[in-house]
């Protein structure tokens, strides 16, 4: 056997089948996509998770979040945002309800500076 062998528990042949099984399982649970359930539970949600909660494009999310008006957190080793689900889906809301009124990008910016 190989000198990983140890490492991925796989001691046989017979051995490898199981392997595999319990590898997809881990794999699908790490990359499955939340619920709409679990992400309201959540205190602080990836970007496609807000999206998704409040019924907006990714994109959406990013442009807002790169000109400063929607709450986030950075954390980790990657410096992934996080948002506060309250904070981040409340000002969203007020931002889309201001671009309906006809505002501009700027009023917009404008607004959220006075406050």
């Amino acid at each position: 056997m190989g000198k990983y062998s140890d490492f991925f528990r796989i001691k046989t042949k017979k051995d490898y089948p199981e392997f595999k099984k319990e590898l997809k399982k881990t794999i699908f649970n790490t990359m499955r996509k939340r619920t709409i359930d679990e992400i309201k539970k959540r205190e602080f949600l990836k970007m496609s998770e807000l999206a998704e909660l409040n019924g907006v494009r990714y994109s959406t999310i990013k442009f807002y979040s790169e000109l400063g008006l929607l709450p986030f957190e950075q954390k980790g080793e990657k410096l992934a945002k996080h948002y506060p689900i309250k904070k981040a889906s409340q000002r969203l809301k007020e931002i889309l309800k201001m671009r309906k009124q006809g505002k501009t990008i700027p009023d917009i910016i404008n607004h959220f500076i006075k406050k």
